[in-house]
């Protein structure tokens, strides 16, 4: 039992790291988006504030 819960656990670790490692990335990508258009960037958040403050008075 005790052999598979270190194995569950290794599975895990491993997940969380790959799960970390492609947040990161698309972090970079994200980064690198709004360096290159900070207007269409600035447009986009700006949308999707106005959407979440609809949906938040619904």
């Amino acid at each position: 039992a005790t052999e598979g819960v270190e194995q569950l656990r290794a599975q895990g670790e491993a997940a969380f790291d790959s799960l970390r490692s492609n947040a990161k990335d698309i972090e970079a990508q994200m980064m690198a988006s709004v360096r290159e258009k900070p207007v269409t960037s600035l447009a986009i958040a700006a949308g999707v504030g106005f959407l979440f403050a609809l949906i938040a008075r619904r």
